[in-house]
């Protein structure tokens, strides 16, 4: 075998810069792509006796021999030729009595290194994000739905089954309420249409090919009170209005379990391309749903599903979630949380200047080991 005469000295010296409060790593381990060629010696080998003439004759009474035919210049060539296949022999080779004689070991103990890493501050990473709460505001929206006859008057009345008020008062900062007839064929809408509380006109409008918008800019509904008028009206059409607004604030509401979407990330420092990975000594991540203290009546029940540097699910409930770290595996990427919240509301009081908020505070006391990529062309 072919000696190997390259020796590898190099100066190992591994330098981590870490917060103050942020321990040494206890164990680095080190991942490299190089090749690293090593000295074995020389081995040799007497292949005299591992050739028999009469063993290679008797290989034709074994049927060990293999034929094959082919036309090497194609089909439409005459002469065809042969080729065969003969196992000459079967040359075992032990090298386990050498390697019993060297220590690699030795040899790698002769290898340094001379890189420097600096390990990611995991200190008081905090993310605050506000949460989209337009699933909310759509199932607002929904609730008050109107419908009726084209009477020239007739009242509102925002009930549920049970005849319960499904809400007090709902303001809008901006949009509208569409108006059409249920079955057009039966009949087309025509004239004004007007929106009262306690006989106070609070929006109006026309019908244009049968169908009207009414301004909910700056409009409150009320669940009592409110009346619709047509002003060419006779009772015989049904319509409905689909309503399309931003909602301001709404009071004393009742809504379905609402689920709105949450997709965050919270970046981590992994500037240093040496990094590959780490294992948490000591070290917590506190997540919660922070819910406006103006809103009333309302509750969030979640869990948090954690991918990227960690993965983990947390249990579903309406507390804050606080997740040990301790013996967690952290691979250079960010930290993505994802979640559903069902969103609760019962006789709510909602202001829609304010957001509810998901909080996730990482505070790494101590790493037990750092795993570093070496350069592949040490």
């Amino acid at each position: 075998m072919k000696k190997i005469t390259k020796y590898v000295s190099l100066i190992f010296c591994i330098c981590f810069i870490l917060s103050c409060s942020l321990q040494s790593p206890k164990s680095v381990i080190l991942k490299s792509k190089a090749k690293y060629n090593f000295c074995i010696g020389e081995i040799s080998k007497d292949l005299s006796n591992d050739f028999s003439v009469d063993d290679f004759l008797k290989q034709e009474e074994e049927s060990s021999i293999k034929i094959y035919d082919y036309k090497p210049e194609g089909e439409n060539q005459k002469i065809k030729k042969l080729l065969m296949e003969i196992p000459v022999q079967q040359i075992p080779l032990d090298f386990t009595s050498y390697f019993e004689e060297t220590d690699i070991s030795e040899t790698l103990g002769q290898m340094s290194f001379n890189q420097k890493i600096s390990v990611p501050n995991f200190e008081n990473q905090n993310l605050l994000q506000k949460i989209d709460i337009s699933p909310i505001n759509q199932a607002i929206n929904d609730s008050v739905t109107i419908g009726g006859a084209n009477n020239p008057a007739l009242d509102l009345i925002f009930n549920d089954e049970d005849d319960d008020s499904l809400f007090e008062s709902i303001s809008y900062s901006s949009g509208k309420i569409t108006v059409q007839a249920v079955e057009p064929a039966n009949g087309e809408l025509f004239g004004d249409i007007i929106l009262k509380y306690k006989n106070k006109t609070v929006s109006q409008a026309t019908f244009i090919n049968g169908i009207a918008e009414l301004s909910l800019k700056d409009v409150t509904l009320y669940s009592q009170g409110m009346s619709i008028e047509f002003t060419h009206g006779l009772g015989n059409i049904y319509w409905i209005g689909f309503v399309d607004g931003q909602v301001k604030s709404a009071k004393g509401i009742t809504l379905e379990p609402t689920c709105v979407e949450i997709n965050e990330e919270l970046e981590l420092d992994f500037s240093d391309e040496s990094f590959d990975s780490c294992i948490v000594g000591e070290g917590n991540l506190g997540i919660n749903i922070e819910i406006p203290e103006q809103w009333e009546g309302v509750k969030a029940v979640y869990s948090v599903n954690l991918s990227g540097t960690i993965d983990a699910i947390t249990e579903e409930s309406s507390e804050e979630k606080n997740i040990s770290l301790k013996g967690k595996k952290f691979i250079k990427d960010n930290l993505k949380l994802s979640s559903q919240p069902i969103i609760y509301i019962e006789k709510g009081n909602l202001y829609f200047d304010e957001q509810p908020e998901i909080e996730a505070t990482l505070q790494i006391d101590k790493i037990e080991s750092v795993s570093i990529l070496l350069q592949d062309d040490i």
